[in-house]
């Protein structure tokens, strides 16, 4: 049997929804989801724990902030199909992200997760890689516009050859970033934010296969895998603080493509080690 069809099974059980619907305090949704088919357990990221420059702004941050409200026409939710490429898609999603922000582009540019994917050879294309290796390569190669090099990982799900051309065959123009700091815990976050959206890690269990919509706190089953996504904003709804979140399933997932995820107690280890790109 397929791995894919394993998984299918495994993260999509009546059952277990039910459980999780009976749980007493329960803050988010669950449901079958078929989101999650195709994800691998093989993809995994690892994080590094380095001791990079901290960014360091000291600032009264206010109550409650999101860029889908302050810039919304900057962000974009993305779909990496059947390639598991959280790492490019979150880096160069915040890449993109952070330049529209900055206006450094005067309206948000796709820049080209395909080219992160097949050129970056120190992660592993589909299979996973380093979490800080997903901005270090922004900033010491750079990547080209969606428009150069479009996106094809998703449908093949495979790496493919680090492309000499454009698609139509002109020459390559690469970008790079700044620079980028490491961000930990959750003052650090909330400032960070400040600037742009910010890249972490996000620890997948079993239960998360499940989200529909709510403040989501792990409640069920084991570690699954860990994924890459971007913090856009934060809040409180009842009492309840929450981070707002961009996965790269799609905007069919989740709150449009986004999730929040309960605020301050490092949940699914979202505060340890996150990433600002200055662009």
């Amino acid at each position: 049997m397929l791995l894919t069809q394993i998984l299918s099974q495994q993260f999509n059980k009546q059952a277990v929804v039910e459980l999780l619907k009976n749980i007493p305090g329960m803050t988010w949704t669950p449901a079958v989801n078929e989101h999650f088919m195709n994800m691998s357990s093989s993809f995994n990221v690892r994080r590094s724990f380095n001791t990079l420059p901290q960014f360091n702004q000291i600032f009264t941050v206010p109550k409650s902030f999101s860029w889908l409200d302050e810039k919304p026409e900057c962000l974009q939710v993305r779909d990496h199909g059947d390639c598991n490429s959280s790492i490019a898609f979150q880096a160069v999603g915040q890449f993109s992200d952070n330049r529209c922000i900055s206006q450094f582009d005067k309206t948000r540019i796709n820049y080209s997760e395909q080219y992160h994917i097949s050129c970056d050879t120190v992660d592993y294309g589909c299979e996973g890689g380093y979490l800080a290796q997903g901005v270090l390569f922004i900033k010491q190669a750079g990547v080209p516009t969606l428009e150069c090099v479009s996106y094809k990982s998703g449908t093949t799900g495979l790496r493919g050859k680090c492309p000499i051309t454009c698609d139509d065959g002109s020459e390559i123009q690469l970008v790079k970033s700044q620079n980028y700091f490491y961000v930990g815990g959750e003052e650090g976050i909330k400032a960070a934010l400040s600037q742009g959206t910010v890249y972490t890690y996000f620890q997948i269990y079993e239960d998360f296969m499940y989200y529909v919509d709510g403040i989501y706190h792990h409640q069920y089953g084991d570690p699954v895998t860990g994924i890459v996504v971007s913090i856009v904003g934060y809040g409180d709804e009842e009492g309840i603080p929450y981070w707002i979140v961009r996965n790269s399933l799609g905007t069919s997932w989740g709150e449009n493509g986004y999730f929040r995820v309960i605020r301050g107690r490092n949940e699914c280890e979202i505060e340890v080690e996150a990433y600002i790109q200055i662009v």
